[in-house]
C-alpha cells in the first residue's frame, strides 16, 4: 500500500466504504474515536449516511 492509499488512519470509513460492516461492528466495539474526520472531512457518521448503511448509522448513534 502506498502512503496515497494508506487507509489505516480511517479505519470506519474505509471498512463501511469496502462493505465490511462485521469487521466495522468489531473495531466499533473497541475503545476507538469513532468521531474522527477522515482525508475529506467526514466523520463515520457522515460515510454511513451517505452511504446509506442505515445499521452502521444506528451503530454510531447508540456510541453517542
Amino acid at each position: 500500500m502506498t502512503p496515497e492509499l494508506d487507509e489505516f488512519p480511517f479505519p470506519l470509513q474505509t471498512l463501511m466504504r469496502k462493505g465490511k460492516i462485521e469487521h466495522f461492528k468489531t473495531i466499533l466495539e473497541r475503545e476507538i474515536d469513532y468521531e474522527k474526520r477522515d482525508r475529506d472531512d467526514n466523520t463515520p457518521l457522515h460515510v454511513a449516511s451517505q452511504l446509506g448503511l442505515a445499521e452502521c448509522v444506528e451503530a454510531l448513534v447508540k456510541k453517542g
